[in-house]
């Protein structure tokens, strides 16, 4: 029978990996996410799910017997001449233990890959540390065909790229990890014999993956014991409906889960910063809100109305803010307001100019700005535009409360006017449902009293629209508070969106 003329072609493995290996460390890497969440019954499923047997179909073959027919096929062996001889095993480098710091230093560096196959690999004492926290789930006898067959394939070593019997060194340069058939299967046959490329030659293939070793100690301090094994330590959960957001510690860092996931599988986002993974955690439940199109949605909706965004011809939303913009400019002057006085009228002036107050709160602004409070409030106006936050913020609370005004649209609009380029007007009603659109955690966090958090969340949303739009070229948050009463006041939009 003629034979493969590739058959003796150099190549970079024995074996190539498989896609079953690649979804087994797909199920291996979820479960050890639910554990993560405290899931434990559904990291069991997925680990069994895992142990999928036909991957042993070859590979046991090879590493138990690597002179069978089926191995010889694999191993391609071909005559080398001046081969070193075999060294007396007094004579050899030590048995090399993977567990070692230096093997622990190699399966870092090469991103706990097989440098060989390419496939994903797995310490086997994170396959220990799992045994300990879901005892039975990871079945582990004392021959390999009675072992897990997903831990066993994807079982992570150190090989000697010049094996031990022929001189090879527990060194660094001398070692590269791999799975347990490409370092078994070879034994002391050098890569020239089997016809494999150096795998020094190629880069190892750093992509995120950690050999699961997320699961392991976290620090003493903040553990609690189960099994007698350290494990994560749940440090904040709430509701959101149907949906559970649980935030967990680990000795790499935060683990979130979002719980309750019509598709079965939580949502797991892991990261360094407890805060940043909660709030990935709140865009990610905005997803499941009914009203949610996010900001492609939302840019459709827009264009709907301005096909050429927002130089269209119909576009009228800015004009008459630039023009109290201006107004207010010319009148009071932001250094000026900041520490004047007498400006009570100009600033009422300022206000009526456009419509984005409610009558409400503009007959409630009048006797405010025409009495002795004037001056203040103004005052801590211009020091929330210069940046002053909290403390100007619950300077105005506290002279708009005696008039029963303090309201977030009283409170923003001056210093939006003055630095669009910084600040925004919130006008919470629309700018909630805009947010529930787009997937943003303000429509959770707002509230109407005036808290400084509210108004921080509000700016994180305008920065995440103003990079969502800046193709369309927004020239200032003018325009993007346009953009957010257009798409925040959907059913209203049917007809024609109005500030």
């Amino acid at each position: 029978m003629a034979v493969d003329p590739d058959f003796w072609a150099i190549r970079e493995s024995l074996l190539p990996a498989t896609p079953e290996m690649e979804h087994v460390a797909n199920l291996l890497s979820a479960a050890a996410d639910m554990v993560l969440a405290e899931r434990d019954h559904e990291a069991v499923a997925l680990i069994h799910q895992a142990d999928i047997t036909s991957l042993y179909e070859v590979r046991l073959e090879v590493s138990l017997a690597p002179h069978s027919p089926r191995a010889s096929d694999v191993l391609r062996v071909r005559p080398v001449t001046n081969l070193p001889p075999l060294l007396p095993k007094d004579q050899r480098a030590p048995a090399f233990q993977t567990e070692s710091p230096l093997g622990e230093f190699v399966l870092r560096r090469d991103g706990w890959r097989c440098r060989y196959c390419g496939c994903r690999v797995i310490p086997a004492k994170v396959r220990r540390w799992l045994s300990k926290r879901l005892p039975g789930a990871i079945r582990w006898g004392g021959r390999d065909a009675e072992q897990h067959a997903g831990f066993w394939t994807l079982w992570a070593t150190a090989d000697h790229v010049v094996p031990r019997a022929l001189g090879g060194r527990n060194e660094a340069d001398n070692l590269v990890t791999a799975c347990e058939v490409c370092n078994f299967a070879r034994d002391y046959l050098t890569l020239e014999q089997v016809g494999l490329a150096d795998p020094r030659d190629r880069p190892p293939v750093l992509d995120g993956w950690d050999g699961l070793t997320r699961l392991l100690t976290i620090p003493r301090s903040d553990r609690r014991r189960t099994g007698g094994c350290m494990i994560a330590q749940k440090i904040r959960e709430e509701t959101r409906g149907k949906l559970t957001l649980r935030l967990t510690q680990t000795n790499n860092g935060f683990v979130g889960a979002l719980i309750g996931d019509p598709g079965g599988q939580p949502t797991i986002i892991h990261g360094t910063d407890q805060k940043e993974v909660w709030y990935r955690m709140e865009l990610a439940v905005g997803k499941h809100h009914p009203n949610y199109f996010g900001f492609d949605g939302a840019r459709a909706r827009f264009l709907r109305f301005f096909p050429n965004g927002f130089l269209s011809p119909g576009y009228g939303e800015r004009d008459y803010k630039i023009k109290a913009k201006e107004k207010l400019n010319q009148t009071v002057p932001l250094a000026e307001a900041a520490t004047g006085s007498g400006f009570g009228i100009a600033v009422l002036r300022a206000f009526a100019a456009t419509n984005l107050l409610s009558k409400f709160e503009m007959t409630r602004l009048q006797p405010m700005l025409h009495g002795p409070s004037a001056d203040a409030f103004i005052r801590a106006a211009a020091s929330f535009a210069l940046g002053c936050g909290a403390p100007a913020l619950a300077e105005m609370d506290g002279i708009l409360q005696k008039y029963d005004n303090a309201k977030w649209p009283v409170v923003t609009y001056l210093p939006f006017l003055w630095r669009p380029d910084e600040h925004m007007f919130l006008k919470p009603t629309v700018t909630k449902d805009f947010a529930t659109r787009v997937g943003h955690p303000f429509a959770k966090i707002y509230k109407a009293g005036l808290d400084m958090a509210v108004y921080e969340s509000l700016l994180d949303l305008v920065a995440r629209t103003e990079a969502e739009l800046a193709d369309l070229q927004p020239q200032d948050r003018i325009d993007v508070q346009s953009f957010i009463w257009v798409v925040g006041a959907y059913e209203e939009a049917l007809a024609t969106p109005t500030s």
